[in-house]
């Protein structure tokens, strides 16, 4: 659960961008059901699946590795094997299987969502309450993964021992990690997420890890930015490259994170994972800005 949001982030985001987004978050139920169709009547594209690079970091993300100790934030480019990229862009998952924006501050398609652990309440949660009544234990990979051989390699990469032990060594901390949060987004002319910061979760090692996939690139093209504020006015760092590129960054660390909406003719695509360390003793999702989280995370 994200915190911390300006009671007026964006006062630009006016008539007639405001509009197109909050149409589409009242129309996320009828969407959703079209979406749903489109998904049982049409085959996903077909992967050779002797043609898919192994899926891996690259080693520029061991040269960031200073910044990101020191600044707890760093921009890796480029951030997947090259030859792994172009397949995975090439067969980036079709529309139909991403849900429509349902929330205004976070306004973009979401899809392939899989959470292990969920500390504080989730609106994708409460949006599946409403579309299906209930919501189900986290299967072993995201939904429809099976069906997309790109996504699911990517995922068992990120989950892997191999991953974890490099990201672990990455933040310069003792305590292991392990893949928490894994999604899809697409985001498009007038989407935007607002300058806020996450729930603090009860544990000593913890990142969010951005993948910029595709996308335009330069000034409002969805780079997500690293900031002192909550309304985009003290912008310490922005992603101007979103093309196999990514943005790591500890969510406990004192700033803010977010985009402007996106340009018109402009767009991107973006994978996100979380990972964290093992919750501390006796800590739960109720003490998480307790002293003992606070104390884990100064530096």
């Amino acid at each position: 659960m994200a915190y911390g949001y300006s009671p007026d982030p964006l006062p630009q985001y006016r008539f007639p961008r405001l509009l197109a987004v909050k149409t589409l978050i009242r129309l996320s139920p009828v969407i959703e059901r079209w979406r749903a169709l489109q998904r049982r009547l049409l085959p996903p594209r077909p992967v050779d699946l002797e043609a898919v690079p192994d899926c891996r970091f690259s080693d520029a993300l061991e040269a960031a590795a200073a910044h990101f100790r020191e600044h707890r934030w760093a921009f890796v480019e480029p951030c997947l094997d090259p030859e792994f990229h172009a397949v995975f862009r090439a067969h980036w998952p079709e529309r139909r299987y991403f849900t429509a924006p349902f929330q205004l501050y976070k306004s973009y398609d979401k899809g392939f969502r899989w959470v292990l652990e969920n500390q504080g309440r989730s609106y994708w949660d409460e949006h599946l309450k409403r579309l299906e009544g209930s919501v189900s234990a986290p299967p072993p990979r995201p939904d429809f993964a099976d069906d997309h051989p790109l996504v699911r390699a990517l995922f068992e990469y990120l989950s892997s021992d191999e991953n974890t032990e490099r990201l672990t060594r990455f933040t310069g901390r003792p305590q292991r990690l392990h893949l928490n949060r894994f999604q899809l987004t697409r985001s498009y002319p007038g989407t935007f997420v607002a300058p806020h910061k996450d729930t603090t979760q009860p544990v000593e090692n913890w990142i969010n890890v951005i993948i910029f996939v595709d996308g335009t690139g330069g000034p409002r093209s969805g780079g997500l930015a690293i900031l002192e504020d909550n309304t985009f006015e003290k912008v310490v760092f922005e992603a101007g490259s979103v093309r196999n590129s990514c943005l790591i960054y500890d969510p406990a660390a004192p700033f803010f994170h977010g985009f402007e909406p996106i340009a018109f003719k402009k767009y991107r695509l973006m994978v996100g994972a979380e990972f964290l360390s093992e919750p501390i003793e006796g800590a739960g999702a109720a003490s998480a800005t307790g002293e003992a989280v606070a104390a884990a995370h100064s530096i």
